[in-house]
């Protein structure tokens, strides 16, 4: 059996897509978690001091 490799993006260019899709969400969503725990720490230290 021949090595399907140009085969495998013709068929599901919508497979790729949703790949592309979850890679980008996945890092967005790392991103916003990051930023949502500096700002809460950020708060939660203002309030401390106050």
């Amino acid at each position: 059996m021949p090595k399907p490799r140009k085969s495998m993006k013709q068929t599901n260019p919508a497979l790729m897509r949703g790949i592309d899709l979850a890679i980008i969400i996945g890092i967005v969503a790392i991103f916003a978690i990051v930023t949502l725990e500096s700002i809460i720490s950020i708060l939660s230290d203002a309030f401390a001091d106050s």
